[in-house]
C-alpha cells in the first residue's frame, strides 16, 4: 500500500531582527567571522524570472567574493580566506552571508576588512566590465558541464533528480542550464545587479557571528564594539 505523502513541517515566520552580534565557541576550532542578512523564504513556484532574480543577485555575490579574495592573496592580508553567497534555510528564510577565516589574533581585522568591502559595494555598486567577467567565467563553466553531459554517472543524475524535487525546482540538463543562462544574461547591467545586491543586504540584520577558539574579553559586545568601529 502506499502511504500518504509526506508533509514539510510548518517552521512559522521569520522573526524580525536587527543588528546583532553573537560568540560561538569551538574549542580548537578555526576563528572565522561573518556577516549576515536574512529575509522570509520564497516558497513562490520555479519560474523563469526567480530563476534570473536569483543569477543577477548571485552575479553580485562573485564580484564581491572576487574582491575579497583579492585581498586575501595579499601578503599582509588580515584574513586567509573569505567567501560571500546565499542560500535557503530549511524553507524558512534566504540566508545572504559574508565571511573570512583568520588567525586567532586577526578576526578584529578580517572584520573590519569585510565589513568595508561589503559597505563599498553597496555604496558604489559594481562595473559593468566586472559583471562580463563574471558572466564570462559563469558562461565557461557550464559550457564545460554541457560539453561532459553525456559522461555523466548515472548516480550524479539521480541525486540532481532527487535534489531538484526536494526544491521544487524543475530539473534541467546542462545544454538547457547553459540556453538559460544566455538568454537571463543577455542585456545585464551593472545598475540591475547593484539594485539586486541593494536588496540582499537590507534584509535583518547585519547579524555578526565570531566563532573561536575562546571567547574573547566582553564577548559579543566586543564584537559589535569592532563592528560599530569598522
Amino acid at each position: 500500500a502506499v502511504g500518504p505523502a509526506p508533509t514539510k513541517a510548518d517552521l512559522g515566520a521569520l522573526v524580525t531582527k536587527g543588528e546583532s552580534a553573537a560568540v560561538i565557541v569551538v574549542p580548537g576550532g578555526m576563528t572565522s567571522i561573518q556577516i549576515a542578512w536574512t529575509r522570509p523564504h520564497d516558497a513562490a513556484p520555479d519560474t523563469f524570472a526567480k530563476r534570473r532574480a536569483g543569477l543577477i543577485e548571485d552575479l553580485g555575490f562573485l564580484v564581491l567574493k572576487r574582491r575579497v579574495s583579492a585581498i586575501a592573496s595579499k601578503a599582509d592580508a588580515p584574513f586567509i580566506s573569505a567567501d560571500v553567497g546565499s542560500q535557503d534555510l530549511l524553507d524558512s528564510a534566504h540566508v545572504v552571508l559574508i565571511a573570512a577565516n583568520s588567525e586567532p589574533d586577526k578576526w578584529q581585522a578580517a572584520l573590519k576588512a569585510i565589513d568595508q568591502e561589503q559597505r563599498r559595494i553597496q555604496e558604489f555598486g559594481v562595473a559593468q566590465a566586472e559583471i562580463d567577467r563574471e558572466i564570462r567565467e559563469y558562461r565557461s563553466a557550464l559550457q564545460a558541464a554541457a560539453a561532459g553531459a553525456a559522461t555523466r554517472m548515472t548516480t550524479d543524475i539521480a541525486s540532481m533528480l532527487a535534489r531538484s524535487v526536494d526544491d521544487d525546482q524543475v530539473f534541467t540538463s546542462p545544454a538547457e542550464d547553459l540556453s538559460m543562462f544566455e538568454t537571463m544574461t543577455n542585456g545585464v547591467t551593472a545598475d540591475e545587479v547593484n539594485q539586486a545586491l541593494e536588496r540582499a543586504f537590507s534584509g535583518n540584520g547585519p547579524q555578526v557571528v565570531l566563532q573561536a577558539d575562546q571567547s574573547p574579553e566582553g564577548g559579543a559586545d566586543t564584537v559589535r564594539q569592532v563592528y560599530d568601529a569598522s
